[in-house]
């Protein structure tokens, strides 16, 4: 990997280190909500099941995932003050038995305990000199 690429990476994910951003995610109900609905409509599909948070932030998908009764949940994210608080958030909830947080870009996982069944995240990111339409 390049030392540029390695820059943007190390920038990408300090932006995402902060509790504003995550804060500004959390308050946007409409988009909360549509998560949350889409997860509770759908039980069957992670009921005693294996689910992958890429890019978890504060936890929130995964909890969603752990009440929709998912078995285990790995929220995987590379911010370590946004998984510190994605874990006292979880253990709060009570779902600290179903979510287990990991403090590490996906792409340094070599295995999970268990073979994953779903995968959810919640994509956000820019990508400059791109010619992909982000929306």
């Amino acid at each position: 990997m390049s030392s540029n690429r390695i820059a943007n990476d190390d920038e990408y994910f300090r932006s995402y280190d902060q509790y504003q951003v995550h804060e500004l995610m959390l308050r946007d109900r409409p988009r909360v909500s549509a998560y949350y609905d889409a997860m509770m409509n759908n039980k069957h599909l992670f009921e005693n099941k294996v689910v992958l948070d890429v890019g978890s932030g504060t936890g929130i998908l995964s909890m969603f995932a752990a009440k929709a009764g998912a078995k285990r949940v790995y929220a995987v994210d590379a911010c370590p003050k946004i998984c510190q608080l994605a874990k006292e958030l979880i253990e709060c909830n009570g779902l600290q038995d179903h979510v287990t947080i990991v403090n590490k870009r996906l792409e340094e996982i070599e295995k999970f305990d268990e073979n994953i069944d779903i995968i959810i995240s919640e994509w956000m990111g820019r990508k400059k000199n791109s010619s992909c339409l982000n929306i």
